[in-house]
């Protein structure tokens, strides 16, 4: 029975351990299946959202493909129905005939007639469409002789520009386009009528004070701006370059009233040639009350400034002023005798009749080698939109006025119209430069022959630029600083504030004791009384919460500002005051920052000597020596300066001083001497066995002040030292990087290098260099390609 019992339990043990292990099985099966279930679900979650966020985009890529091209075929079919209007309207125009032509009944049954009127049909839209190729034709080689001429003159204008980058380049500078004239001539008119664009001041006075010098700059982009390169502005509208005009006139002061530093600009149109004009001042025949007497010869001066050789001469004339009388006629006749670079332009030829305009632009007693232009260059002002360009509206208005006349048509030596004018202007300033071109070139190889051959001999053909010069300047800057920094470390800066510390305690001792006569005689009053301990107590309180961080900290920072300030006057830096005030403002940004910190680094590791100094025998008897060394330099100063005192005044005169005690030197020569005998008595007690054991501090408040100024220095300079001077030899050279190298603009740059005269000379010579090589090329460039242009009509 018992067997029995045991063997069921054991079965039913067994039974338990069974289920107990199916269980954690089959929740080991459940937690992996989930796992899987919820693996397939997150990858299938994003793979879902990554599918759908793919679609997305290539629906978006697709509509902006169809979109492109929808556009692209729009573009296209405009330009199709554009081409064929001219054909469409014709024949429809031809089908309509035709249909009324047909409503005759006797046409429509004379079979001869209808088959006339196909062929005549036929004949003419055969001959329209030979004439429409043949202006095709002569259309592309327009344009092809055009973009010829305008690529010779566009690289002569580069290269012009180019030289006009040197200085005192007048042995090779190429020819300018300069405009003169009187007031009312309206030269202004014509230069805005040649860009199209209305951008001159207008004023009833002196609106011009300074010259323009203005390049024309064909663009095929549609955008019209301009820049002003000695501003930095680009892409002025037109609107704003007519005020940056007038402002920059006007800032001419007014006992002047006008100037000869010119003010450049660029213009930038698909709708202007490529030109270089000079626009001076208007010549005046007598002046205002408000203008200088003196103004009218300055004019003059300035203007033949700038219309000697080789420059173009556009003498602008009014037709209603006889040529006899023009200004500019007579002043361009002084440099010009002859008239072989001098072109007349005519303006207000509607304000005569076509008669008399026609004979001035025939007049020949005032011949001019390059002729006569006349233009009528206003234009309706209903008309002018200051968005739009206006050539159009000029050279409708002018061939209105000159076709009613029929001389200024048939004539071929008559010159009128503004675009008449534009292609002359670009023939007479090719021919002009090419002319020069040769003579420039040869010229120019000389002056690079002598600028080589100087860099070589002067400077070794050692290449400098303003940012080697600046880094130059900086590695000579690091290298006094290092310098400055090894002979001024921890013990220089322990010695220092060891000294001013020193003459803290001299000043106390003199105040609190040396006055009190008590002191010297010690018979009568014991030092062991409560009087001098309280007199040590207060004397060392005072030492130690003088603010020793901030004195401290102070000292340190004056000391470091004024090296550095030693550092900035000498001779590599002197010459430049960013340099110099980088220097100095790096240096006191650096402190100014660690200051606090320092001032409160120090304090709070003097504040335990506030409150109890322990001294032991060794350090009494160190600091009673060391009181000694500076009580006994005391007495040398006393003592050096009591001498230089008696040789100020003489020997005899100080004795009588002393005596009478009525002189401020007197006065000092007293308190010297008694300072002295004070020091000389103190020095004799230090000396003295009274002084030999800490015991007798009291005795001796010197020893034990110095001590307690010993410590003092002992733990502040390593704050000193890691807080605030070490930081700043850290932080100095990456600061002065930041200033003087990574931050500087070209401008910034080129204006340190000037400073320096010979660093300046070199630069500009190897910019001079730079400048002669690349005009060279280009000449040598255009000249081939001209060569093979004219090698080309020639075999045509």
């Amino acid at each position: 029975m018992k067997q029995k019992l045991v063997k069921g339990f054991d079965n039913l043990l067994n039974g338990s351990r069974c289920v107990s292990i199916s269980r954690i099985i089959a929740f080991s099966l459940i937690s992996k299946t989930v796992y899987k279930i919820l693996r397939i679900f997150i990858v299938g979650g994003l793979l879902f959202f990554g599918g759908i966020n793919y679609i997305n985009y290539k629906i978006e890529v697709f509509k902006s493909y169809l979109k492109n091209m929808f556009n692209y075929y729009i573009i296209l079919f405009k330009t199709i129905l554009e081409c064929i209007k001219q054909d469409i309207l014709s024949k429809i125009g031809a089908f309509i005939f035709k249909k009324s032509f047909l409503k005759c009944s006797f046409v429509r049954e004379d079979s001869f007639i209808l088959k006339l009127y196909d062929f005549i049909l036929s004949s003419f839209f055969s001959l329209n469409l030979s004439q429409k190729r043949n202006s095709e034709i002569c259309m592309l080689d327009n344009t092809s002789d055009n973009s010829q001429t305008m690529l010779l003159t566009k690289g002569l204008i580069e290269i012009r520009n180019i030289l006009k980058q040197i200085k005192h380049n007048e042995n090779f500078s190429l020819p300018s386009i300069v405009v003169i004239g009187s007031q009312s001539s309206g030269k202004s008119s014509v230069l805005e009528a040649i860009i199209g664009r209305e951008f001159l001041p207008k004023g009833t006075d002196m609106v011009t004070r300074r010259p323009i010098e203005l390049t024309l700059v064909h663009t095929f982009e549609s955008d019209e701006y301009g820049e002003f390169p000695d501003l930095e502005q680009k892409k002025v509208s037109f609107d704003q370059i007519q005020k940056v005009i007038a402002d920059l006139n006007y800032s001419v002061p007014e006992n002047d009233y006008i100037s000869d530093e010119p003010i450049r600009l660029n213009i930038f149109s698909p709708n202007v040639p490529d030109l270089t004009f000079i626009d001076l001042p208007g010549y005046i025949q007598i002046q205002s009350k408000d203008q200088p007497s003196s103004l009218k010869d300055r004019i003059t001066a300035l203007c033949e400034k700038y219309i000697q050789e080789p420059n173009i001469i556009l003498a602008v004339s009014s037709a209603d002023v006889d040529l006899a009388n023009s200004v500019a006629l007579h002043v361009s006749r002084k440099v010009d005798p002859h008239g072989i670079r001098t072109i007349g332009v005519v303006t207000k030829m509607d304000l005569v009749t076509p008669e008399r305009g026609f004979n001035i632009l025939k007049d020949m007693n005032y011949p001019l080698n390059l002729g006569y232009v006349g233009v009528i260059s206003k234009f309706s002002q209903s008309f002018f939109d200051k968005n739009n360009n206006v050539s159009d509206l000029i050279d409708k208005n002018e061939k209105e006025y000159f076709s009613s006349f029929c001389r200024f048509s048939n004539n071929n030596d008559c010159f009128v119209g503004v675009a008449t004018l534009k292609k002359k202007l670009i023939q007479i300033l090719e021919d002009s430069m090419v002319q020069n071109l040769q003579n420039i070139y040869g010229i120019i190889r000389l002056e690079l022959e002598q600028v080589s051959y100087q860099l070589k001999v002067e400077y070794n053909d050692r290449f400098l630029t303003q940012e080697v010069y600046m880094a130059e300047l900086v590695d000579i800057l690091k290298y006094r600083f290092k310098k400055f920094v090894e002979n001024f470390g921890k013990s220089q800066i322990r010695l220092i504030l060891k000294d001013i510390l020193n003459q803290k305690v001299l000043n106390l001792l003199a105040e609190r004791y040396w006055l009190d006569q008590s002191i010297f005689n010690s018979s009568k009053k014991s030092f062991d009384d409560v009087y001098w301990k309280d007199k040590l107590d207060t004397s060392i309180s005072s030492l130690t919460k003088l603010g020793i961080g901030r004195l401290v900290t102070g000292l340190l920072t004056s000391i470091i500002s004024s090296e550095m300030e030693k550092i900035s006057q000498e001779n590599q830096f002197k010459d430049h005051p960013y340099v110099r005030q980088s220097i100095v403002q790096s240096t006191q940004d650096i402190l100014k920052e660690k200051y606090h910190s320092t001032v409160e680094q120090v304090e709070n590791s003097i504040k335990p000597y506030k409150y109890e100094i322990d001294v032991d025998e060794d350090e009494w008897e160190l600091g009673r020596k060391r009181s000694q060394k500076i009580l006994k330099k005391e007495i040398e100063m006393c003592q050096d300066a009591f001498r230089k005192l008696k040789e100020t005044i003489g020997s005899k005169k100080i004795e009588k001083i002393v005596n009478l005690i009525v002189t401020e030197k007197g006065q000092q020569a007293i308190f010297l001497k008694n300072r002295e005998n004070i020091l000389n008595t103190r020095l004799k007690f230090i000396k003295s066995e009274k002084c030999k054991s800490v015991v007798n501090k009291y005795h001796c408040p010197e020893v034990f002040l110095e001590i307690v100024v010993k410590k003092l220095v002992d733990i502040s300079v390593p704050f000193l030292d890691v807080v605030l001077f070490s930081e700043f030899v850290h932080q100095f050279p990456r600061n002065l990087d930041n200033r003087l190298i990574y931050n500087l603009t070209s401008e910034q740059l080129e204006k340190i290098a000037n400073e320096n005269f010979e660093i300046k000379k070199q630069i500009d010579l190897q910019k001079k260099k730079v400048l002669l090589e690349l005009a060279l090329n280009k000449i040598e460039s255009l000249m081939l390609s001209k060569k093979i242009s004219y090698d080309k009509i020639s075999k045509n």
